[in-house]
């Protein structure tokens, strides 16, 4: 690090000469992005914060300028004239000189290049500029919560408690679900650790999912010496169907879950059944410990449903819930191989908060690698797939299906995090551009704050657009999901960032449309809202290469539409750029 800011040091020299105190450094601006300081702005951009994305004026971006190489120590790209010549995506070309740019005044009018005036206040570009970098820091603030921490202190005054039967507290009755598949000794471990609760009255419902080998007879001796544990034989049919069915005859006031590879602590019960009691809580959780070869690290945020919807930090092993708000978010979803527990927890989240109760309450083993363990064999994208199913309104999409704007073409562009301003900037004013009616929504997802103000400016310049941001990458999918319900057009167009688009596509996209029909081409799918809101949008789990495939062809099979392809592609910018 100390040899990447000795080279910064030439160009930060040559700019600091140049400017002489006409800095362009507008020092509110500086501010928003995390330099409080009134002094020394200036020398923190030149020789780190440049490097770093940040730029010192909202109308002068060193992504924007330099693609690919603002990062490089040498040049300053606000000294590369050629650099400056077009590099604002609204601004005519060299509108705003660096010497110049602290001297604008809020109703100073530029030109623009996109747009139906052909100026702009610059107190508008700078409104949209801020309110893009605000956004950001919420969205990063929420992404990068502590959802994990290698050391656990408890809180003061937490003490283990005495049993419930000492204390005279009435608890609620409990059932504790523990499926299992094939883990005879893993299994009676989990087992003992519900046996050594302090809290004794439970009943453990053991559910084998199917299993091959010995484990049955296994839960069955120890179930005949305990009364309290019963054993549930099933055909194989996956961790969520045995959940529920473990479920399904309880009576109890509330549900806890326990995998046969997880272990809990001896007072795990007795305090979270006393903080639904105390509080009146439909579902509490708490802390979950997980060692392996490189240490351990312990699951432990008090969050709700904002944070839970950009990343999960509760686990299944530490939730408790009242067996009515089970049933009534539906039980475990039976469709999914993974991310099971996630989607249990972001329903019951969306119908109340999930009270944090502050003590480490079970124990998981990530050293053993096996094969058999959902999270080996599936992929990290179903939480992607449970974001599209939970966090979309579909039944209030399929609702306002008739309020959709007829010849209305909404074009959703798909923005990974990665794909700088110049590749996707083209593809908005391509779509931009376009006669007609056309709206233009674009999903941001968790790109960099110079990829958020040239988004907001294009939105500032032009209200058919409405730029989208999510925290963290997204699958096309979810990112599809996540726009349909921004979007008013009765036709819908898919397109991937870099993407052209030839003059007068809206117009071929209407007539490959006008008869109910599928639109694939390299970078774009274009359907109907009805037959795209009826297919339950693509698929979550797919990536980049197969999603728009396998809708095409689902729409085939789903409603017979014809596949047809309208030649409004024309090129690839991500290629010219790269």
């Amino acid at each position: 690090q100390v040899g990447q800011l000795l080279a910064c040091v030439p160009a930060a020299a040559q700019a600091w000469l140049r400017w002489r105190g006409r800095s362009p450094v507008d020092r509110a601006w500086y501010a928003e992005q995390g330099f409080r300081a009134g002094r020394g702005q200036l020398a923190h951009y030149l020789l780190l914060g440049r490097r770093a994305g940040w730029s010192v004026h909202p109308l002068l971006e060193p992504a924007w300028m330099t693609p690919g190489a603002w990062r490089r120590p040498w040049p300053e790209p606000l000294l590369d004239v050629d650099a400056r010549r077009g590099t604002h995506p609204v601004l005519a070309a060299g509108a705003v000189q660096p010497q110049q740019a602290r001297s604008l005044r809020p109703g100073t009018e530029l030109p623009v290049v996109v747009g139906t005036r052909p100026t702009l206040p610059y107190a508008v570009l700078r409104s949209a500029a801020v309110g893009a970098v605000r956004l950001r820091q919420e969205q990063e603030q929420l992404r990068l919560l502590p959802r994990s921490q290698r050391t656990w202190t408890p809180p003061v005054g937490e003490t283990g408690g005495a049993p419930a039967s000492a204390t005279g507290e009435r608890l609620p009755t409990v059932t504790v679900v523990l499926p299992v598949r094939d883990r005879p000794r893993q299994v009676l471990a989990a087992i003992a650790s519900v046996q050594a609760q302090t809290h004794r009255e439970w009943q453990l419902v053991v559910v084998d999912d199917g299993s091959s080998d010995s484990t049955p007879a296994v839960v069955a001796q120890l179930a005949a010496g305990d009364s309290r544990v019963r054993l549930l034989r099933t055909e194989h049919g996956g961790v969520s169907a045995a959940r529920n069915r473990g479920a399904a005859g309880s009576s109890a006031d509330v549900l806890a879950w326990l995998d046969s590879d997880n272990t809990w602590t001896p007072d795990y019960l007795r305090q979270m059944l006393s903080a639904l009691a105390r509080t009146g809580a439909p579902s509490a959780y708490a802390v979950l410990h997980q060692y392996g070869r490189r240490g351990g690290r312990y699951r432990a945020l008090d969050a709700g449903l904002e944070a839970l919807a950009v990343q999960n930090h509760i686990d299944l092993n530490v939730l408790v819930a009242r067996r009515s708000e089970v049933e009534a978010v539906g039980g475990f979803d039976e469709s999914l191989r993974r991310a099971v527990d996630y989607d249990l927890v972001l329903r019951l989240a969306q119908r109340a908060r999930p009270l944090f109760v502050p003590f480490v309450a079970a124990r998981y083993d990530e050293r053993r690698a096996a094969v058999d363990r959902i999270t080996v064999r599936e992929p990290q994208t179903w939480s992607d797939v449970v974001r599209a199913r939970r966090l979309v309104d579909w039944a209030g999409l399929e609702r306002a299906l008739g309020a959709r704007v007829a010849g209305r073409l909404s074009v959703v562009v798909l923005l990974p995090r990665a794909v700088p301003q110049a590749v996707f900037v083209p593809t908005v004013l391509d779509a931009l551009r376009a006669g007609g009616d056309v709206e233009v929504v674009v999903v941001d997802e968790g790109g960099s704050r110079a990829t958020g103000t040239a988004l907001a400016s294009l939105a500032a310049a032009d209200v058919r657009l409405k730029p989208l941001r999510w925290p963290v990458a997204m699958t096309p999918g979810w990112a599809l999901a996540h726009a349909l319900g921004h979007t008013s057009g009765a036709d819908i167009s898919v397109l991937d960032a870099g993407r052209r688009l030839r003059s007068g596509f809206e117009v071929a996209l209407r007539r490959a449309l006008a008869t109910p029909a599928v639109v694939l081409e390299a970078g774009l799918l274009a359907a109907r809202a009805f037959d795209l809101v009826a297919a339950g949008g693509a698929d979550a789990l797919l990536g980049a290469d197969q999603w728009r495939t396998e809708l095409a062809d689902r729409l085939e099979r789903r409603t017979c539409l014809p596949r047809r392809a309208a030649g409004v592609v024309v090129s690839d910018a991500r290629r010219r750029a790269s």
